[in-house]
């Protein structure tokens, strides 16, 4: 269910951000339904063909970049990917916590979370 409401605001996004291109348009009089939960099956899909994540940096951003690019391109818009760098947290290490030098077991990392250090909370 998570990755459905994650997929529904990048289609949102895409819709806002093609109402602002063409603002002569009715946009909402235009979006059916149908072809939203379309889109979202193909990003779903896109997600199960590359382990199950469209992160950034991953072969599923990739792949969805160029899903929407196509879709894009197929309404009439001219594309023009723009390369940026961006960090990104890969854990490379099983985690690890203790508490007065007391090893307190298995834990995992949040997703997204940032690398830490000795001593920081």
């Amino acid at each position: 269910m998570r990755k459905l409401a994650t997929l529904a605001r990048m289609i949102t996004h895409l819709l806002v951000a093609l109402a602002v291109a063409a603002p002569d348009a009715t946009l909402a009089d235009d979006v059916k339904i149908g072809n939203v939960l379309a889109h979202l099956q193909a990003f779903q899909a896109i997600a199960d063909a590359h382990g199950g994540s469209r992160a950034a940096g991953t072969s599923g951003y990739d792949a969805s970049t160029d899903y929407v690019a196509a879709r894009l391109l197929e309404a009439g818009y001219k594309v023009e990917l723009q390369p940026f760098h961006f960090d990104v947290y890969r854990q490379l290490t099983p985690g690890a916590l203790a508490a007065d030098g007391k090893d307190l077991g298995n834990v995992s990392t949040l997703a997204h979370s940032g690398a830490g250090g000795d001593g920081e909370a």
